[in-house]
């Protein structure tokens, strides 16, 4: 099996660049956008999951506007876990979630999204 290409979504680059190094011998990791700003962060991701989807997409809250990419990735039929320190605001979106920053638990919830593949 292929190395699953991973999208992180997150509005704040240091965590991005950490989730890239934690995450790189486990799959393809792209970033949506080194923006600060959540709702650029979110347009980017759309336009990524929409012509270039990718297997799954680790998402932060992003200001409010991760209920944007989540319906994306519905639409697409890509799986999402959200990370953020913020889970009790975004338990609405339906989705798997993992506090920041629980990166084990994150890489367990990546490996269930998947069907159990190795992440």
């Amino acid at each position: 099996m292929t190395a699953p290409r991973i999208l992180v979504v997150d509005d704040v680059p240091s965590v991005c660049h950490g989730l890239r190094t934690i995450l790189r011998g486990t799959g393809q990791v792209f970033i949506a956008s080194p923006s600060f700003e959540g709702s650029e962060v979110a347009r980017a991701a759309i336009r990524i999951i929409r012509v270039h989807p990718p297997d799954i997409v680790v998402l932060d809250g992003l200001d409010g506007h991760a209920g944007e990419v989540v319906a994306a990735c519905r639409e697409a039929r890509v799986p999402v876990v959200l990370f953020t320190a913020e889970i009790a605001r975004y338990r609405r979106l339906g989705v798997p979630a993992v506090e920041k920053p629980e990166v084990l638990d994150l890489i367990q919830a990546l490996r269930t999204a998947l069907g159990g593949a190795d992440v």
